[in-house]
């Protein structure tokens, strides 16, 4: 019974999740599409493709801001790898005992899931009390502008 409920739930918000990012896709797309090319956004494809993976796996801009760069790697690279854990949990609900073929019960792969869940954990928290700490401190600045009416 209770696995019946788990499937329905899963497929149900699945079904909206694939809706919303189809919406949402099309929007981005539309907004693109409203502006005009670049000079140099179609020239050494094989450039700009490494010059990409290597921003976005090294996070090269981010790190310019050293640890929120730190925990926002953190974050990327376990969502990254955590959504072969979700994937596997999800094929789970119908097949109790499937597991990844060949990694599926490699043991340093479970510990890669479990350190990386603990290190997105902590980079959330902290970029969440430093988007905080941020905006108190941006709002704090605001107010203290002279000409600016305070209340």
């Amino acid at each position: 019974m209770f696995q019946i409920i788990a499937i329905v739930l899963s497929l149900a918000l699945t079904a909206w999740a694939v809706v919303a990012v189809t919406l949402t896709v099309r929007r981005m797309t539309a907004t693109m599409r409203v502006g005009q090319p670049v000079v140099g956004r179609t020239d050494d494809p094989v450039k700009r493709t490494i010059t990409m993976f290597k921003e976005t796996f090294g996070h090269t801009r981010m790190l310019q801001w050293t640890w929120v760069g730190i925990m926002h790697w953190f974050v990327y690279l376990a969502f990254i790898v955590l959504s072969t854990a979700v994937a596997t949990g999800y094929v789970q609900l119908f097949q109790a005992d499937f597991v990844l073929p060949i990694i599926g019960h490699w043991y340093p792969l479970e510990w890669l899931y479990e350190g990386l869940g603990v290190l997105g954990t902590v980079g959330i928290v902290f970029l969440a009390i430093y988007r905080r700490a941020a905006s108190a401190a941006r709002a704090a600045s605001s107010a203290r502008r002279p000409g600016r009416p305070t209340s």
